[in-house]
């Protein structure tokens, strides 16, 4: 997989202070046998691209029942950061929560950002 032609390179003409992200984060569930699905696999390598072409940073998020298959697996992936919430409620996909969370980190991103910018 790759990423549309132009989209890493419009990025990193942007000067620092405009750039959309410091670090990109990734979401992943683990389907039930503790694995992650190929469509997670294939979004980390998505953002090992994003990342490398922006010259920033990564982590990864899984949220799931049991995280440490899918963790092992990706331990060498090149993320800076690694998150894990794990326990039987969140055994079930929830998207919109999921959503709220990213959503909430590119608030609280943007707020740190703008007080940088306006001292």
């Amino acid at each position: 997989m790759s990423l549309p032609l132009g989209f890493a390179e419009h990025f990193a003409r942007e000067p620092a202070s405009i750039r959309p992200m410091d670090t990109i984060l990734l979401l992943a569930q683990p389907e039930a046998d503790g694995c992650l699905a190929r469509a997670a696999l294939e979004s980390l390598e998505a953002v090992r691209q994003l990342s490398s072409s922006l010259g920033t940073t990564f982590s990864v998020g899984l949220v799931g029942a049991d995280t440490a298959a899918a963790a092992q697996a990706i331990a060498t992936c090149g993320a800076s950061r690694f998150l894990s919430v794990s326990g039987e409620a969140f055994a079930q996909p929830r998207y919109a929560t999921d959503t709220a969370a990213a959503e909430a980190e590119r608030t609280m991103w943007l707020t740190r950002s703008q007080s940088r910018t306006s001292v």
